[in-house]
């Protein structure tokens, strides 16, 4: 009894000192609360969750705006990973969740190693773990990046094909072939880094490869500070004003 006491007083005292915050505005929320009512009103839900880039089928929940862009970046550069179990009960909510079902492995499009110490973890990898837990789909590392590219966000549509050719490599894994694969990514805007992903992934023979996103951009050009997030967001971020 004493012991539950202590931990109520404890879990209280923590949640003065360090709040919930939103993770696309990052303002004050209630417990356990990840999106707040505002921020969820402002993601834009696309009129079909799949399109096809080079044949291949590409699942993503909404258009990358403002929301999406906020929420996206908390989790690759702000450790928001409770955001990443958010996105899966979005899926969940959908009348295409089905569409999950097929796979019998899910993977993620890797980072250099140098980026993932760096960083502390691939944001991929994790949506992709928590995706394949839930849906019962199992998780396998199958590719490495073997070479330290420029971002993509920093490159026109022209560059981009061009700047992921060849920087992947396949795991040798015989287990792979006639298999149903999905591949996870965050943002999809030309399609460049997935489909490149794809090519690498058909050397093991796969029945199926297709990919997943959290958004994806309606345009395939645009200035850097324009796509990557909402500047007002990042400059408090990066200044702590946020956190």
């Amino acid at each position: 009894m004493l012991i539950n006491i202590y931990k109520l007083v404890i879990d209280n005292m923590l949640t003065v000192l360090f709040p919930p915050k939103c993770a696309c505005c990052h303002n004050v929320v209630k417990k356990d609360t990840v999106v707040c009512k505002e921020c969820f009103q402002n993601f834009k839900i696309p009129d079909k969750h799949v399109c096809k880039i080079n044949d291949k089928e590409i699942f993503f929940l909404y258009n990358y705006e403002k929301s999406a862009k906020n929420l996206i970046y908390s989790i690759k550069y702000n450790s928001r990973k409770d955001a990443i179990d958010w996105i899966v009960t979005q899926i969940d909510s959908l009348e295409d969740r089905d569409w999950f079902s097929q796979f019998e492995i899910i993977t993620d499009v890797p980072m250099h190693y140098r980026k993932k110490r760096k960083r502390g973890y691939n944001q991929a990898a994790l949506i992709a773990k928590a995706i394949g837990k839930y849906f019962n789909i199992e998780y396998k590392e199958v590719l490495i990046k073997i070479k330290n590219n420029h971002e993509q966000h920093m490159l026109g549509a022209a560059d981009r094909k061009n700047n992921v050719k060849g920087i992947y490599k396949l795991k040798f894994d015989k287990s792979l072939k006639g298999k149903k694969i999905l591949i996870v990514d965050d943002v999809v805007t030309t399609g460049a880094t997935l489909i490149e992903c794809c090519s690498v992934l058909l050397e093991s023979k796969p029945e199926l490869i297709c990919g997943f996103a959290i958004a994806k951009t309606e345009k395939v050009e645009y200035k850097y500070d324009e796509e990557i997030f909402d500047s007002k967001f990042a400059s408090e971020i990066l200044s702590g004003s946020k956190l």
